[in-house]
């Protein structure tokens, strides 16, 4: 940007300013914003101490506290070991267990850990002791962006900032109506998404605690087998992706994580943290290249072509059966249920969503296969499921061009199940907050005839 300072008549003031950032620091985990709207804070909060943790916790939550605290020490001295890296300071964590919500967040410039602390479920991971896994996911954070810091923690960023104003000012304005504003940020970290959620949920050879499971093998399958993975600069954030998008950000960091552990030892994780800290950039490419003597960009791709041999290695040895596609819509298709007597079918599916918040769709399965008779088509083009036949290619092609059926119920995330009758689906789900601003998962039932819908509990977190 140039400013021709005589021309304007502007007044240049002629100083670089050099000041530290006090913004609050990026966490690496996909929290969402409705979940720091903090409940009232009417119960008491107690705090247990340990060699190198604080543990914060409100009245109830004693024997989460105590389990945490222990679980906090038996990983802190693996994980500082591998990085070579102790926190300065004992590190605080906060335990939420007021929402029916599982997430965990790391501050690394505070020492700083947030524990929501219901058991995680999703269908994108496999299951894990969700206590052991989340406290040492988020401590490994803590330890292993802050060994990959060019400054101290207490210097989150440095900038320069230039200013120009104008020659003519008011009496009552220093030095005139600012005309020009230049910042140059110079951030402490600049560590990409894949890499510390890939460490992260490595955490360390033998722990245990996370593991590669056959959720996340499938998503990475389908992503190289149909070339669709996220190359080696996308994957390194998390901004202007869809939750499935995020997901695979995770998934990938950490097979690369654990292909480079295979490949060079697990210390090859902390060694290239290391040479990023030592960069005067940062680019955790040149790092990798550093420590493995190629860049990251080539061991990705080394990394993406070794896995693309070994499933279609795979691939090869299995037997497909025919399939019939129920809805091409939705990267949630979810715990599909057939009614005691055979007349619906349901399922779970965030439809035509970005993210990942499923509704219920429910096929009244007599009514197509009647109308599927009506339609003359031959017995040979009828697909059948529990004696009950399925669609007409009409009501196929209008799922194939986006024209789904009209959900039946949103918000819902687990299961569900049929009354004996068909008359009514029972399920669970979270409204609105309660008066002290909790929000927790209570069962409802759902008349299919009437299409109204009847709260059973209150507050019971079910």
């Amino acid at each position: 940007m140039k400013y021709r300072l005589s021309t304007y008549g502007l007044r240049l003031l002629g100083v670089l300013l050099l000041a530290v950032s006090g913004v609050s620091t990026a966490v690496f985990a996909q929290v969402s914003p409705i979940y720091y709207d903090y409940p009232q804070n009417h119960l008491k909060w107690f705090s247990v101490e340990s060699d190198h943790f604080f543990v914060h916790y409100q009245e109830g939550a004693e024997r989460a506290a105590a389990v945490v605290s222990r679980i906090a020490e038996d990983v802190y001295g693996p994980i500082t070991d591998l990085y070579d890296h102790k926190p300065d300071q004992k590190v605080s964590i906060i335990l939420k267990d007021r929402e029916d919500y599982s997430n965990g967040a790391a501050y690394f410039f505070d020492n700083k850990i947030d524990i929501w602390l219901p058991a995680l479920n999703t269908p994108l991971r496999g299951t894990h002791d969700w206590l052991r896994n989340v406290i040492t996911h988020e401590f490994t954070h803590i330890v292993q962006i802050q060994a990959m810091m060019t400054r101290k923690r207490s210097v989150p960023a440095i900038y320069l900032q230039w200013l120009a104003y104008e020659k003519v000012r008011r009496p009552d304005v220093l030095y005139g109506f600012p005309r020009g504003v230049v910042t140059v940020p110079f951030a402490s970290i600049s560590v990409p998404a894949w890499f510390a959620e890939g460490t992260a949920q490595f955490q360390r050879f033998g722990l245990g605690y996370d593991h590669w499971d056959s959720h996340r093998d499938m998503i990475l399958r389908t992503r190289i087998l149909s070339d669709t993975y996220l190359d080696f600069t996308e994957m390194g954030t998390f901004s202007s992706k869809s939750s499935i998008e995020r997901e695979t950000v995770y998934n990938q960091g950490f097979a690369f994580s654990l292909w480079l552990a295979d490949q060079f030892g697990e210390k090859v994780l902390a060694d290239i943290s290391k040479a990023a800290s030592q960069s005067s950039n940062g680019d955790i490419s040149q790092a990798i290249g550093k420590v493995t003597g190629q860049s990251g960009d080539v061991r990705f791709e080394q990394f993406i072509n070794a896995s693309r041999v070994e499933y279609l290695r795979v691939k090869k040895e299995v037997d497909f059966d025919s399939t019939f596609t129920l809805t091409p819509e939705g990267f949630f298709n979810l715990n599909p249920v057939v009614s005691p007597k055979g007349r619906y079918l349901a399922w779970l599916s965030n439809g035509d969503r970005e993210y990942s918040r499923t509704q219920l769709f429910i096929r009244d399965l007599v009514e197509s296969s009647n109308e599927k008779t009506h339609s003359g088509e031959g017995s040979d083009m009828v697909h059948e499921f529990s004696s009950v036949h399925w669609t007409s290619p009409a009501e196929q092609h209008a799922r194939e061009h986006g024209l789904l059926e009209t959900p039946l119920i949103d918000h819902i995330s687990g299961s569900f199940s049929f009354s004996g009758d068909e008359t009514e689906i029972v399920y669970s789900k979270a409204r609105k907050p309660n008066a002290r601003g909790e929000q927790y998962l209570d069962l409802y039932r759902f008349h299919l005839e009437t299409k109204k819908e009847q709260r059973i509990t209150n507050d019971q977190r079910l």
